[in-house]
């Protein structure tokens, strides 16, 4: 049964609306000025406030098939995406107790966003004007062709590294609390310890990601990958409520900034969707 195309685009935007209206806060002005301090630049609360705005437009943008306005505004927000990655080059994201590169600490964060630009980027595709129909050798094909490629690569990129991090001491540890507060995996350390449980989980995500190498080559062994892709972004959205990852002052439906790492999974999953939907070269799909 083909993937709905709906799903994917309200699992993004419901991304994109909340965390959208999370750059209002006063915590998120203080961020975004805090980062641009780190590279020698003072900016004021309109940073936090304009990506905010660009999010929720950008959300109204994907219910808006067929629009150049729509187009031109996911193609921002997909190259908006992009710049948090930068930060792995200009911020300490390194776990310098543990060696530093590639033990990640705080850009756990920010690779994601290589997959979600790569969503922004695959419905920016599908908002191509009329004019510009989705046929074969079109623009609109082109775009796709290419958004889906980076989705691969943001979701291969968390998969291997954020799962290869598992093996080491600081991220069993940093899981714990996590693990511990959820029903549906706090069992794991009644059968392994601390690091065993991680390792174990780590297992799973490379092998998840193993599965997706075969995206478009050999059908079984890449859905094998995406359904351990679905479960774990499936699983770590009941974080939210477990653990739970609201803002401590303002609660409910605040985020807190675990709250926000979280949520993030919600377009990976969307993202994995999309490879699913898209899963076979010769399979025409239409849109929805």
């Amino acid at each position: 049964m083909p993937i709905p195309l709906w799903l994917p685009r309200i699992l993004f935007a419901v991304f994109l609306v909340w965390t959208g209206a999370m750059r209002f806060m006063p915590d998120s002005e203080a961020y975004y000025i805090t980062q641009f301090a780190v590279i020698g630049l003072t900016v004021g609360t309109w940073v936090s406030w304009l990506v905010g705005m660009i999010q929720l437009v950008a959300a109204v943008a994907l219910f808006m098939p067929r629009s150049r306005l729509s187009h031109g505004l996911l193609l921002l927000y997909a190259m908006l995406a992009l710049v948090p990655l930068v930060m792995l080059f200009t911020h300490p994201v390194w776990i310098e107790s543990e060696g530093g590169f590639p033990v990640i600490g705080s850009g756990q964060g920010l690779i994601k966003y290589l997959g979600v630009a790569g969503v922004s980027l695959y419905f920016a595709a599908g908002a191509q004007p009329p004019t510009e129909s989705p046929s074969a050798g079109s623009p609109s094909s082109g775009l796709q062709s290419t958004a889906l490629i980076v989705v691969l690569a943001g979701l291969l990129l968390v998969m291997v590294w954020i799962g290869g991090m598992k093996f080491t001491a600081v991220e069993a540890n940093g899981i714990e609390r996590l693990l511990r507060s959820s029903p549906f995996m706090a069992w794991i350390y009644e059968v392994f310890s601390i690091r065993g449980g991680a390792n174990l989980i780590g297992t799973v995500e490379l092998l998840g990601a193993l599965g997706l190498l075969f995206w478009r080559r050999q059908q079984m062994l890449f859905m094998a990958g995406a359904l351990i892709n679905i479960a774990t972004y499936t699983t770590t959205q009941t974080f939210l409520v477990t653990l739970p990852a609201w803002h401590e002052q303002w609660g409910f439906p605040a985020l807190g900034s675990t709250g926000e790492f979280i949520l993030k999974d919600l377009v990976l999953l969307a993202g994995t969707l999309l490879l699913i939907r898209h899963g076979r070269p010769a399979r025409v799909v239409a849109e929805h």
